[in-house]
């Protein structure tokens, strides 16, 4: 999935829990662009679509699993590493995925 960093009030929330619905038991992973900044994937700041994200993707309990240390976009000229590029899972039993 790819969220456009200009549509700033694009909410994840239902999408996250009609997949987890849909998922039932079973493993899922929820791989995006979701170009929400957050610390928890090593912004030095946040935005209200990260904050929500993060909020919300751990209400559902969703575990990160992209490492904020490899980040997902190189930068170039004078900007810097960023991870717009998340991958959440929910209902790992087997710990398979991490």
């Amino acid at each position: 999935m790819y969220s456009n960093s200009s549509k700033r009030k694009e909410k994840f929330k239902t999408l996250l829990q009609r997949t987890s619905v849909t998922a039932g038991h079973n493993t899922l992973i929820a791989c995006a662009d979701f170009n929400a900044m957050n610390s928890a994937w090593g912004y030095n700041e946040y935005t209200a679509r990260g904050r929500d994200l993060y909020q919300n993707s751990m209400e559902l309990d969703f575990t990160l699993i992209t490492d904020p240390l490899h980040p997902t976009r190189i930068a170039y000229f004078m900007s810097s590493d960023t991870t717009p590029d998340l991958m959440l899972v929910k209902n790992d039993v087997w710990g398979a995925i991490t």
